[in-house]
């Protein structure tokens, strides 16, 4: 099967299982039928400290909400390809954001996919993430099952306004909110997360 087929047939399903599952999105500061809902994609691995993050930040910004969709980072980056609506999106890994980004080389977008601001890239923050072990089951001598276990790994995560936003002022007041230090940086005390200057 050709490889863009397979690509987008997973497009496909993943945003078939991401819409399913739409009402489980979290909504931050949501109330007032005259705000602006903010469509924040990000990596699962990353719930705790975006739900600090947009705590604060619809705390401090009554007009603005925001919904956050928790997904894989490759499986969000995918959704944002095939067109699904979003104006924010948060990547574990520079691969992902890369793949939805003109200015990358050819090697890390095939595609040509022009899908954020580059200019409002950058990283936020780092941590520690727990990675699953493979499901590939496993065998000693014995032919007893391997119980593997889960290893860990520091991820640096990334952040851009996605081109297609309806409301990119204020995405772009998010995205400078969880850059300032002096704003969020004790949001990152007493959690495996760390801002990044």
């Amino acid at each position: 099967m050709d490889r863009r087929i397979r690509k987008l047939i997973a497009a496909v399903l993943a945003a078939v299982m991401v819409l399913s599952l739409a009402g489980c999105g979290e909504k931050k500061g949501v109330e007032n039928p005259q705000q602006v809902v903010l469509e924040l994609y990000a990596p699962t691995d990353s719930v705790l400290v975006v739900s600090n993050l947009t705590d604060r930040f619809t705390s401090e910004n009554e007009t603005i909400g925001i919904r956050v969709i928790y997904e894989d980072s490759a499986m969000l980056a995918a959704l944002i390809e095939a067109g699904y609506y979003a104006d924010i999106y948060i990547a574990d890994n520079a691969a992902h954001m890369d793949w939805l980004d003109a200015s990358a080389d050819e090697e890390a977008n095939p595609n040509k996919n022009d899908k954020i601001d580059s200019s409002t890239r950058g990283d936020v923050f780092k941590g520690t993430v727990e990675v699953a072990p493979d499901p590939t089951p496993e065998y000693d001598e014995n032919d007893q099952l391997i119980e593997k276990q889960p290893t860990y790994e520091e991820r640096t995560f990334s952040a851009a306004l996605v081109k297609s936003s309806k409301h990119p002022e204020e995405a772009k007041a998010f995205l400078d909110f969880i850059r300032d230090k002096e704003a969020v940086g004790q949001l990152f005390d007493g959690i495996d997360f760390e801002f990044i200057d």
